[in-house]
């Protein structure tokens, strides 16, 4: 591939972004000064799990460099890999090391985010939307979160209430069926999983810090779309913002199975079982997601 020959990368609901060499061009936010100081940060941190800023270009796109791997893309049901608990494990992992490297960022002045108040005790500028759609695996584990255009200031605790609706995965059946899963997830076991790899958290009330996410994802979407605008109006058409209202139904209704999650801890658990199989392909998606 060379740079003057670009390709539309898959997954997308509103930016057209592509690659081009080994660089990916994006279109440029109001937020998109804001997130490049972060990514520097990241970058100046050591932190290996995100894109890195390379400008903006002669057509006023920003570009960053491609971070290589697999993606979900536009595929369904999703690809093998993100069913694995190494997956999952490694998700978390590279969670906490995001956490850990952002929080003596202090954004420039003025910064304007898409997601997220005004950094206060309590917060960090969190991704908000590190789900399967924004993994980058390879090599059998999660090595980068993509698409950052959501980052802003909130309670760390509310994306990890994010990742662990998405990848552990706590949908309702029939999205788990449509999304590969051939048998409902060991929602106990690998929620387990996850507030482990992560790490020290506080976990007490995070069952509704959970609920809570996922009402503001959808609440979000259903705003946006009475509102009229356009990407929000195509997620709810897409049936998005139903399938949210079914999963907060189903995660209510398990709530005991969720708290049970939290609150044991089996002293032996490994994340050695569904092992991955060996990533084909490269994309990289660019996938708005479900809020405002």
């Amino acid at each position: 591939m060379t740079d003057d020959v670009p390709v539309p990368l898959p997954g997308g609901w509103a930016s057209h972004v592509v690659r081009a060499g080994d660089t990916v061009r994006r279109p440029v936010r109001p937020s998109t000064p804001a997130v490049h100081a972060l990514l520097r940060h990241l970058e100046d941190a050591g932190f290996d799990g995100a894109p890195r800023v390379l400008g903006i270009d002669g057509d006023g796109r920003e570009v960053l460099s491609y971070v290589d791997g697999e993606t979900v893309g536009g595929a369904e049901p999703w690809p093998e890999w993100t069913r694995t608990d190494e997956t999952l494990v490694s998700a978390g992992r590279l969670l906490r090391r995001f956490h850990d490297a952002v929080a003596g960022f202090r954004p420039p002045p003025g910064a304007v985010w898409m997601s997220g108040g005004r950094l206060g005790p309590g917060k960090v500028v969190c991704h908000n939307d590190a789900s399967p759609h924004n993994f980058v695996h390879r090599d059998g584990a999660v090595r980068a979160f993509i698409d950052w255009d959501l980052a802003g200031p909130r309670d760390p605790r509310r994306d990890l209430a994010l990742m662990a609706w998405q990848t552990v995965p706590l949908y309702h059946p029939e999205l788990c069926a449509r999304i590969g899963w051939r048998a409902a997830p060991e929602v106990e076991r690998r929620l387990r999983l996850l507030m482990d790899a992560y790490g020290p958290v506080e976990r007490a009330g995070f069952a509704d810090v959970i609920r809570d996410r996922i009402r503001e994802s959808r609440d979000g979407i259903l705003a946006g779309a009475a509102a009229g605008d356009d990407v929000h109006v195509r997620l709810a058409a897409a049936g998005v913002a139903d399938d949210m209202t079914a999963t907060l139904a189903y995660v209510t209704a398990h709530a005991d199975r969720i708290l049970r999650a939290l609150t044991d801890h089996p002293p032996d658990e490994t994340a050695t079982v569904h092992r991955a199989r060996p990533a084909t392909h490269r994309t990289r998606p660019d996938r708005p997601p479900d809020e405002t």
